[in-house]
């Protein structure tokens, strides 16, 4: 593995860590919760993380289905039928352990495939892919974070 993909897979267990923190303490009332009318709920956000790491192993070769993959496609619903806040721990933990076995064992040739996505960073490979989505994971992350403290609980950080 090159020194950029172990950093980026380094990368990806600290926001494991993270979300896994950030989720310990929430039940699903207070999970689909909004801070504000037009802002998704952290029940919305986790299950979005969820659904971008499933994405992201199927660019090593690996299909994973989820029970409640159309409730977190579109934007938020408050009547939609939701997985609980424990499903999607669940299965982001099954998922981030199958996602990290498989960057462990990629080949470089592997990361320099070419996908088909338009990614913002320009790098139209697994490799760019990866390293957008370890991005992407802390702005999400941040998100939760920064709703929790809206909500009164606390966030990661003591102030």
């Amino acid at each position: 593995m090159t020194p950029a993909m172990q950093t980026a897979l380094n990368t990806l267990r600290f926001d494991n860590k993270l979300f896994l923190e950030l989720v310990a303490t929430l039940d699903d009332d207070t999970a689909h919760r909004r801070i504000a009318d037009d802002v998704n709920p952290v029940i919305w956000i986790a299950g979005h993380l969820l659904n971008s790491r499933r994405y992201l192993l199927g660019l090593f070769g690996v299909e994973s289905a989820l029970p409640f993959e159309e409730q977190l496609k579109a934007k938020y619903n408050a009547t939609a039928d939701y997985p609980s806040m424990s499903d999607i721990k669940s299965a982001w933990i099954d998922i981030s352990d199958a996602l990290f076995r498989q960057m462990e064992q990629a080949s470089e040739d592997q990361y320099t495939k070419k996908i088909d996505w338009n990614l913002p960073n320009g790098d139209k490979t697994v490799r760019g892919a990866v390293l957008f989505f370890t991005y992407h994971e802390a702005w999400h992350l941040g998100q939760i974070a920064y709703a929790r403290k809206a909500m009164g609980m606390d966030g990661l950080v003591p102030y």
